[in-house]
């Protein structure tokens, strides 16, 4: 019952993120343009690419505080806390440094708008305070989700994101550009940081941060554990940040746009179902610290399935109504554009990312990871060589079809064979019982999917507001037949048990009240 109200909390996070994402990326797109909209993706993704320099400290204070947490030894508790602290802001003052030499000179190695060249630093250098302030907070954020108390995180993060995003649609509206909309997107992370600490001197009563508490030996302890992270970090950031840095390398600003239109929509999208993942971390190093290794082989399989069927649905609706989704957030010239990126996109997170997340982060917990992190980095180094090959003739198609089809092929297939080698299990087993039964729940919906979508009326034809109404409305309908469905062909008896109870012990409540 915890680990179903950790994954709530973090859906509740993730969907607030969703709910904002979506508003307002068509205004973004309405007041900025394309080319606004580019140069806003394009400068958090350079800055996004310095988490790299964290090396694997997020995923190693995470390991270890809940591995000590769970055992009771408070001292080499502290020693994580302390130690991870001090290096935070040890890097991220360099890192702050970096930025402000880099950031003057950073208009000339893009192709920036001319309008926006001025801004183009300003932003960089606000976005990189912003990050070096973050490094260090996120350890207390970090703390906090280690000891699985995602619930006082996510109502931060709720907090914050309504505020970033109220004050961004007033900003806009005001006529404001991108410079204020930053600002007003790093005072909102503030007060989330503002809150987390606060919080974290609930959860661990006591625990002040001192740099006289941190040693080297936790320090290397923690460096050891997380270089294999470091590479994994590599593959994320190329998967995510390569293709939009390339683009405005090789192309423009308003290609930056159109490919991170979808991929920013998929990954809202993805990330409410890949939030299980990181309950799964934090649980699977409790289970290891109390040796319950049969537990976390279980955990390799059915997370996985499970978060497949969660994703379906949404993959499937992207399939049959993304191009009509698109339109309502866009102008059919960026949509024409941006549906050449929409499908692989889909693909390879669908494949690759959402079926197999569990299995990774398991291996994180476990601290058996390096294999698979040496493989995210080939896939990393794979994307950004490929994207240097063929942008230059292809376009935003050649980083669709580079990031969906090796998404797919290393972590959906590749990766695996490392999964059962550490737990010991056989790979077809394993992968048919990921994989198989979400897919054939999924062909009758899809073919319903695809039969809906074209009764919905001409966008020319409608208002605004009926077409989302129709979209959601369908969105939904097909939700609900593929979960119906695979309620008896996806999950487990016992767990299709446990649901029917607690379904019956709130409606007897209810009835109650």
């Amino acid at each position: 019952m915890k680990f179903i109200l950790n994954v709530i909390w973090n859906w509740l996070g993730v969907m607030m993120s969703i709910v904002i994402g979506m508003a307002l990326t068509p205004y973004i797109l309405a007041k900025l343009g394309a080319n606004g909209y580019g140069v806003w993706t394009l400068s958090f993704s350079l800055i996004e690419s310095l988490t790299l320099f964290d090396f694997g400290l997020r995923s190693a204070g995470v390991k270890y505080v809940s591995h000590y947490y769970t055992i009771g030894d408070r001292d080499k508790l502290a020693e994580v806390l302390h130690t991870s602290f001090v290096w935070a802001v040890c890097m991220g003052g360099t890192l702050f440094a970096g930025v402000l030499l880099f950031a003057p000179f950073a208009a000339s190695h893009y192709h920036i708008s001319e309008q926006y060249k001025s801004q183009f630093p300003v932003l960089l250098m606000l976005i990189g305070g912003s990050f070096a302030v973050g490094l260090t907070f996120n350890q207390i954020r970090n703390a906090i989700d280690a000891v699985q108390r995602f619930d006082l995180t996510n109502r931060a993060a709720i907090l914050g994101t309504f505020i970033r995003g109220l004050g961004t649609f007033l900003l806009l509206r005001a006529g404001y550009g991108l410079v204020e909309i930053c600002i007003l997107t790093i005072a909102s992370q503030i007060f989330t940081y503002v809150l987390n600490y606060v919080d974290f001197r609930r959860v661990f009563p006591g625990q002040t941060i001192s740099f006289a508490r941190s040693n080297w030996a936790m320090f290397k302890q923690l460096a050891s554990y997380g270089i294999h992270t470091f590479f994994t970090t590599l593959a994320y950031l190329g998967l995510m940040q390569g293709p939009p840095i390339v683009l405005a390398q090789l192309r423009s600003d308003t290609e930056v746009g159109y490919f991170s239109l979808p991929a920013r929509l998929v990954n809202y999208l993805s990330e409410a179902v890949g939030r299980i993942a990181v309950v799964t971390a934090t649980s699977v190093t409790a289970l290891v610290a109390k040796g319950q290794m049969d537990e976390v082989r279980k955990m390799a399989s059915y997370p996985n399935r499970y978060t497949l069927a969660l994703f379906f649905p949404v993959a499937i609706w992207l399939f049959s109504h993304g191009e009509r989704f698109l339109l309502v957030l866009a102008k059919p010239a960026v949509v024409e554009q941006s549906m050449r990126v929409l499908p692989w996109v889909v693909a390879g997170t669908l494949i690759g990312f959402i079926g197999q997340i569990n299995s990774f982060n398991l291996l994180v917990a476990m601290g058996r990871h390096s294999g698979a992190a040496r493989m995210m980095a080939l896939e990393a180094a794979a994307l950004v060589a490929g994207m240097y090959w063929l942008v230059p003739s292809y376009g935003i198609s050649a980083a669709a079809w580079l990031s969906g089809g090796l998404m797919a092929l290393n972590r959906g297939f590749l990766i695996p064979i490392i999964v059962v080698r550490v737990l010991n299990l056989r790979y077809v087993s394993y992968m048919t019982s990921i994989y198989v039964r979400p897919a054939l729940v999924a062909i009758p919906v899809c073919a319903l999917s695809y039969f809906l979508a074209s009764a919905i009326p001409d966008p020319a034809s409608t208002s605004k507001l009926v077409r989302v109404a129709g979209l959601l409305g369908q969105a939904g309908f097909i939700a609900a037949v593929y979960c119906a469905i695979a309620y008896f062909a996806v999950l487990l008896p016992e767990h299709r048990q446990m649901v029917k109870g607690g379904i019956e012990r709130r409606w007897t409540a209810l009835r109650a009240a």
